[in-house]
């Protein structure tokens, strides 16, 4: 048994029995999952047991066989199959030849069969169509054309009549060429028709090139079918062109490589064979995998946290509206792998993966890069074959899936364990490649790629795709056996843009598969120790000497760095011998100083002491002490050595941990270095007689800034001592700190210092103002990768920190995501370029190519450029100003935060002088300097200038902040901070009043109390406005008082909430503020009254009506239903209410009679709904019921949209059989009337509303009409998207959308716009029936000059910014008119003319009674100038009417401003540019307009659910 599976893996592997190296795994020996899986269906055949994992991890093929045991017995073994041929095509896991299946929607399953027999009878038992068959079906259905497959191939003429009949045999025998996918209402089925449609086409054509546009053509049908067409030459008699054109459902990659080799065996003369049934192995397929669907659901579900957070959009600039080429197929890119498959095959045994691991690792890493996320969704092609199916890897027709996979691509990664783990993924992947999206995962990728291997009779040439499709994935990347890519591409994107991917993918693929002026002066001292210049010099050339014997020129020596004389000989002696100089620091830990000896290729380690020596990496060859080479130099009189390096040569290898933590070698040349050295104030002031002090980390490339400044122009070179490491301080001219090391000291504490250079960290205002103050300070920037410092700048005290202007030496480009020069104050990635750019990170290619470019800018000079990773931007004085790495930008809680911007704005809180801010899981930590500063201080102002998410959760104040070795700050370390300082902080520390909050806020937010601390958020923590509005409800029981809504979201804390609640029962002033116990039921609301006077001035008041409509059917009881309404309008006695005038005012009358329900025969809805109300002598509430329709209507003076939902909700209950619940809270007892406006509230208005513009139109009536549009669908699908990812509500947007639409040409945007605010305080409120709601203006103003880089998101942030004041500061209406000294002038609206209201999808009206449909109707008539209206449809859809004064604006005006909006809308989602944003709006002013008539659309009356 042993013997027979080994026979067979050394088949499979095409390896000789006897070569076979029983000790390597599969994989090592060239194996991957498709030839495992063929592998293993062999054995079963003869009885054998493998397992496909088995094979594909590192097992040795001994241990695999040792462990193999027979499948069944004798009596239960499986029949042999005739077709026991194991030579397969050679595939791997993505052995397809289109490049790509459509996504579709899944299909629906159908019975199991009686039988499988389909051939006899139409009438055959229904067989369904596998899930991925179904979805390239219903996606050609949708998409005529999409899915078709074009393949051709080259055939002499001379075996052309043999092809032809071999084609037609093969066919003929194949049962899925005479299936018909028969799509019903209930699913998808496979029919066999007992016939083979078998058409060939002949055309011939005058040349080639007419040939090739011949192939080309679209195929002469668009559905599900296929043909064949035969292409000759005039005049050619040798070759012709074999064109199938054939729709994917009957045939995949796999599929078609069995094809053609039954074809080249029956053109052989060998007779056709059969494959087994596709309807057999499809139903099968099928009943295995309902038995395993909880595993795979198991699997998606483990899946599904990364799959939903993975970037798949790819973020280049594209064309919405491109035009359909005149070319029916989608346009191909071409690139070569300049790898050789060998090669890529070698690596792949060596660290046991396969080939395709390494073209989708690569591929990930591009999309990285073009997403601009480090986790990617790419979409999978698997064969769909790996089921233990009897036949599966012989039937013929399309299994074919496409999956999605979430990969993580982490800056500064091990290459080898990145691709080792994205092959771990696919294989577990491959195991579910017959998953179908029901089971859990959706198929939205914007990518897939697919492997392509050799076809038997292929002999096309390499520079073009044997095979061709179009699919709805916009780019599909096809992976051929000749290591060549063809990336076929929707038309929305450019082909420079399709260049820059397909570049980036084949080198992604390399890339993962390089003081002798002076001799007596004094160079350095350490102590009361020194060290002339012609000591180092003539110690050095000993160094050197020594070295030469054993090193080549650009061979890397590796020194145990610490502050000393040795260590500055060794480093000169290493340069003189022609060697590259590699600091390795002293104190790191030894493990981590092997690797970096490893990494850095050297052979030797130079320690400055021969007790140093024990020190050595366990990799190093070589091992010398330079106080021994020196003893040696003495004894034997060395000569001088004479060396002259290499400007181009590489000087030294310096070690840097970056953003990552893992260190990279970064090579600079000797050129760079004198370069960046050349100018006085960047070279530290450096000449004889000057001193400087060497303070940074030797191993850090500021050591070397130091150390060349100082000995390159005759100064000195002052170390520190182990004792005093800033000692040295008091008696040197310049230095070198990071800013976090210059907010320890005191500058007067050292009066010798005349310059100070500060490095590595952004220089906060305090810093720069104490030092600034006493010395010439100097703030420097640039990355190692630029040679110690790219730009400088001197400091002065009260100035604005920026980092300068380039040094001579250095370009620095602002680059916007195209490689293009943004413009002044436009922010961008900074590049810096020239001679000072270093040569890479050594024995890292990949990351190499990722950073450095040649210069796109300066492209005639032959130099470099690097791609910092820093966003930065040019100021109006030609600074530049550094805002921080890319990976400061988080997302935390679905929000986007800069962290090194939230630090800068802690900073300037009062009582702070420097902050430090890191992530720590879903919190914030912040440490804050000095230590003395109060944490709760700190709090209470960030609440008053940050969002509740940029809050931190932990604010520590201390005296000194964590440090890296290299003086810089430790986040990680600023991180654990907060484990050490609240880990032992138990729950019971909270008063007693926070206990109580915190058990309330669980309830309601249904979380666990062990999570709410003393300093979690309301809002953070999941809350919103109406569960606010809950919160305040349930704190005014517990505690007995009235909670102000204002205090809840004022209230940073649970701490500081509580505390508030203390001081309110103290004061007891809700007592003051409670009405008396008998209320008049007569009086009047504010709001009531307002109403009043719009009634008074109006002649047509048919637009103040609220109403409900909906259509019933058959199911519906009338009686019931008109019973119910009856019911419920006696227990609200408010709906009685009718307004009379007595005595020069107006009072509430009740009738004595509740309004009721009329049965009509026929409801005409737009005559009742404009019918107008008499406030004196009319019930205020009309509810009519024909036998289809019902209608409620209501007077606006008494009902607002939750009033409606209110009432809805009692009809729903009673019809059910509930009683009425007629003990809601009376309408003047509501908390909302008893409010008055707080002084510090109204003043906020006074300031809010202070010079604000003002609308000169002036209405004659509230006559108007309506315009209803639907916003496009792919509007709405982006805008679900963007809410879902942003903190931004669907109001502030749509304020921000018709602000916009209403100002688009001005470049400053100032106006007033008016908002619906709910005006209920409480939960009673919540419940009560009557109107509450009122208006409140919102201010939307934005300067976008006062804005750096502007954008769509910048201009939505200051109008939810102006949107939560004015919400938090909310008075009564009356109140804030009055207090401006407003006089209302109806039908004008006081302070605005143009309203916007956003209904979402749960916030409609609705009455759920079986039968029922709702309608979307209006009112006529217009009670704002303009008012914008959105509302979200149960489908999704969402409808926008502009309802609007027909004085004021004409039909053509209207519809503008409706397009203005759609735009708006779009643009802000995509957070385009601000100057892009108003330029696409100035468009359309010009666009072609058509007016339609208002409520004649044909949206009136519409069901609100539509199919």
């Amino acid at each position: 048994m042993q013997i027979n599976i080994r026979n067979e893996i050394a088949r499979e592997l095409n390896v000789p029995t006897t070569e076979l190296d029983d000790s390597l795994s599969f994989t090592a020996l060239g194996g991957h999952s498709l030839s495992a899986l063929r592998l293993v269906s062999i054995c079963k055949r003869i009885g054998l047991s493998l397992a496909v994992g088995e094979l594909l991890h590192d097992i040795p093929i001994k241990d695999i066989i040792s462990r193999s045991t027979g499948m069944y017995d004798t009596a239960g073994s499986l029949p042999i199959l005739e077709n026991t041929d194991p030579s397969h095509p050679d595939v791997s896991f993505n052995a397809i030849i289109t490049p790509s299946p459509s996504p579709s929607g899944p299909s629906t399953g159908c019975p199991t069969p009686d039988t499988l027999d389909t051939t006899d009878s139409q009438d055959a038992d229904k067989i369904s169509i596998p899930e991925m068959q179904l979805s390239l079906i219903q996606s050609t259905l949708a998409n005529p054309g999409n899915n078709i497959l074009a393949y051709h191939y080259m055939c002499s003429l001379a075996d052309l009549p043999a092809t032809r009949m071999a084609w037609q045999q093969v066919l003929e025998a194949e049962s899925i060429f005479r299936t018909e996918f028969r799509i019903e209402h209930e699913g998808g089925y496979l029919v066999d028709t007992g016939f083979t449609p078998y058409r060939w086409r002949d055309t011939q054509v005058p040349n080639w090139e007419a040939l090739h546009a011949e192939r080309d053509k679209r195929p002469s049908f668009d559905n599900v079918a296929f043909e064949f067409q035969v292409i000759t030459v005039a005049g050619d008699n040798s070759v012709a062109c074999i064109l199938w054109h054939v729709h994917h459902s009957f045939i995949d990659g796999f599929s078609m490589q069995l094809v053609m080799r039954k074809v080249s065996r029956v053109v052989a003369g060998h007779p056709v064979e059969a494959g087994p049934s596709f309807a057999t192995v499809a139903w099968e397929r099928d009943q295995i995998i309902k038995e395993r669907e909880a595993d795979a659901r198991r699997y998606w579900k483990s899946q599904k946290r990364v799959l939903e957070a993975a970037a798949s959009e790819i973020r280049m600039p594209r064309c919405d509206f491109a035009p359909r080429s005149i070319e029916f197929w989608n346009k191909v890119a071409t690139f070569v792998i300049d790898v050789a498959q060998s090669d890529l095959l070698g690596y792949a045994a060596r660290h046991h993966v396969t080939v395709p691991s390494v073209y989708y690792a690569a591929w990930a890493l591009v999309l990285s890069i073009i997403c601009d996320s480090n986790l990617v969704l790419l979409g999978v092609v698997m064969s769909g074959r790996s089921l233990p199916v009897p036949g599966i890897l012989d039937v013929i027709g399309s299994l074919v899936n496409t999956l999605p996979m979430g990969v993580e691509v982490e800056l500064g990664m091990d290459t080898v364990g990145f691709i080792n783990r994205v092959f771990r993924q696919l294989v577990q992947l491959s195991s579910f490649d017959w998953s179908p999206p029901e089971h859990g995962y959706r198929r939205q990728f914007a990518s897939v790629l697919a492997m392509q291997f050799d076809v038997g009779g292929h002999t096309g040439t390499t520079n073009e795709p044997s095979s061709r499709m179009n699919s709805e994935i916009p780019i599909s990347i096809t992976v051929e056996s000749d290591q060549v890519i063809h990336l076929q591409f929707a038309p929305e994107y450019q082909e420079t843009q399709v260049q820059l991917m397909g570049t980036l993918f084949t080198r992604a693929i390399s890339c993962l598969a390089a003081a002798a002026e002076n001799p007596e002066a004094c160079a350095a001292r350490l102590g009361a120790q020194s060290m002339s210049y012609q000591e180092l010099d003539r110690w050095s050339d000993c160094v050197a000497v020594h070295l030469s014997m054993y090193i080549d020129k650009g061979a890397v020596v590796c020194v145990h760095a610490s502050p000393c004389m040795h260590w500055l000989v060794a480093i000169y002696g290493i340069l003189k011998a022609g060697g590259v100089y590699c600091p390795l620091n002293s104190k790191l830990d030894p493990e981590l100083r092997n690797n970096m000896f490893q990494s850095s290729g050297a052979a030797i380690y130079l320690t400055p002491s021969a007790s140093e020596t024990k020190y050595r990496p366990r990799a190093s060859r070589y091992v010398w002490a330079v106080e021994d080479l020196l003893q040696r130099q003495d004894d034997n009189n060395q000569d001088e050595f004479d060396h002259i390096p290499r400007a181009e040569g590489n000087a030294y290898l310096c070690f840097t941990s970056g953003s990552t933590g893992k260190p990279k070698g970064v090579l600079c040349t000797h050129r760079g270095l004198v370069a960046f050295q050349r100018d006085l104030e960047v070279r530290l002031h450096a000449q004889p007689g000057r001193r400087i002090a060497q303070t940074m980390s030797v191993s850090f490339d500021g050591s070397i800034h130091e150390i060349f400044s100082a000995l390159s122009y005759g100064a000195t070179l002052v170390l520190p001592t182990p004792e005093d490491p800033f000692s040295h301080l008091y008696d040197v001219d310049s230095c070198i700190f990071t800013p976090s090391l210059a907010a320890t000291l005191d500058p007067s504490d050292y009066p010798n210092l005349c310059y100070v250079y500060l490095v590595g960290e952004q220089v906060t205002q305090d810093i720069n103002d104490r030092w600034a103050a006493s010395v010439a300070l100097y703030n420097m920037y640039g990355p190692t990768e630029a040679t110690c410092g790219a730009s400088i700048k001197c400091l002065l005290p009260g100035r604005k920190v920026t980092v300068g202007r380039p040094n001579p030496t250095t370009r620095i480009y602002i680059l916007d995501r195209n490689g293009r020069l943004a413009p002044p104050g436009v922010m961008g990635q900074i590049y810096l370029a020239g001679v000072q750019v270093s040569n890479g990170y050594i024995g890292q290619s990949d990351l190499t190519n990722e950073r450095f470019f040649p210069d796109s800018i300066c492209c005639g000079l032959g130099e470099r450029m690097y791609a910092t990773g820093d966003i930065g931007y040019w100021d109006g004085d030609g600074d530049l100003i550094c805002l921080g790495r890319n990976d400061r930008q988080i997302k935390l809680r679905g929000f986007r935060l800069d962290l090194d911007d939230l630090e800068v704005r802690i900073s300037k809180l009062p009582g702070v002088t420097r902050a430090a801010v890191s992530r720590r899981g879903d919190d914030l930590v912040a440490l804050v300097q000095p230590a003395t500063a109060c944490a709760a201080d700190c709090r209470k102002h960030m609440a008053a200038v940050l969002p509740t998410h940029a809050i931190p959760r932990y604010i520590i104040p201390v005296e000194r902040f964590p440090m890296t070795p290299i003086g810089k700050l430790d986040y990680r370390a600023i991180a654990q901070t907060a484990d050490v300082r609240y880990s032992a902080t138990p729950s019971n520390e909270m008063s007693p009043t926070e206990q109580r909050v915190a058990a309330i806020w669980a309830d309601i937010l249904n979380m666990d109390r062990a999570q709410i601390s003393r300093d979690s958020n309301f809002l953070a923590a999941g809350g919103h406005s109406l569960l606010q509005l809950r919160l305040a409800g349930r704190l005014n029981r517990a505690f007995n008082c009235s909670v102000p809504i204002t205090d809840l979201v004022k209230a940073a804390t649970l701490r500081d909430l509580s505390q508030r609640i203390d001081k309110l029962q103290e004061q007891a002033c809700w007592k003051a503020q409670r009405l008396p116990p008998k209320m008049d039921k007569r009086a009047i609301s504010r709001m009531e009254r307002e109403w009043i006077s719009k009634y008074e001035g109006n002649t047509s008041n048919t637009s103040f009506t609220v109403s409900f409509a909906c259509r019933l059917d058959s199911a519906v009881d009338l009686a019931r239903l008109k019973q119910s309404w009856d019911s419920v309008m006696e227990a609200h006695q408010v709906l009685r209410s009718r307004y009379c005038a007595c005595a020069e005012r107006y009072e509430r009358v009740f009738s004595d009679h509740a309004p009721v329900a009329q049965r009509i025969a026929e409801c005409r809805v737009l005559e009742e709904i404009n019918r107008p109300f008499d406030l004196a002598n009319d019930d205020l509430v009309r509810v009519v019921i024909s036998p289809d329709t019902l209608l409620v209507t209501i007077s606006h003076i008494i009902c607002d949209l939750t009033t409606m939902q209110l009432l809805l909700s009692d009809v729903e209950r009673v019809y059910d059989g509930a009683e009425p619940l007629g003990h809601r809270p009376m309408y003047m007892a509501a908390d909302a009337w008893q409010r008055v406006a707080a002084d510090a509230d109204l003043a906020f208005w006074t300031s809010y509303l202070q010079d604000c513009p003002h609308s000169k139109a002036k209405r004659e009536s509230y006559a108007g009409t309506s315009r209803v549009g639907i916003v496009p669908r792919e509007t709405v699908l982006a805008l679900e998207d963007f809410m879902r990812s942003s903190q931004f509500s669907h109001h502030q947007l749509a304020l921000a959308a018709v602000a916009l639409a209403l100002k688009p040409n001005h470049d400053r945007i100032d106006s007033v716009i008016g908002g619906p605010f709910l005006n209920r305080w409480s939960e009673a409120d919540m419940n009560t029936i009557g109107l509450f709601l009122e208006p409140l203006p919102f201010r939307i103003q934005f300067d976008p000059k006062a804005v750096p880089n502007a954008d769509a998101h910048a201009f939505l942030q200051s109008v939810k910014c102006s949107s939560q004041a004015a919400i938090s500061h909310a008075v009564p209406w009356q109140e804030l008119v009055c207090h401006l000294g407003v006089t209302p002038e109806f039908p004008n609206h006081p302070l605005f003319e143009t309203m916007v209201t956003f209904h979402t999808k749960g916030g409609g009206l609705s009455l759920q009674i079986d039968g029922i449909e709702p309608l979307y109707t209006w009112s006529e008539g217009a009670k704002f100038g303009l008012m914008c209206e959105f509302t979200t449809l149960s489908n999704g859809d969402i409808l926008l009417r502009l309802e609007y004064d027909q004085g004021i604006y004409a039909p053509r005006d209207i519809s503008i401003i409706e397009n203005r909006i759609m735009t708006a809308l779009r643009l802000l989602i995509k957070n385009v540019p601000w100057l892009d944003l108003i330029g696409e709006l100035h468009e359309v002013d010009g666009a072609t307009v058509c007016v339609t008539p208002g409520h004649k659309g044909s949206l009136f009356l519409s069901p609100l659910k539509r199919t």
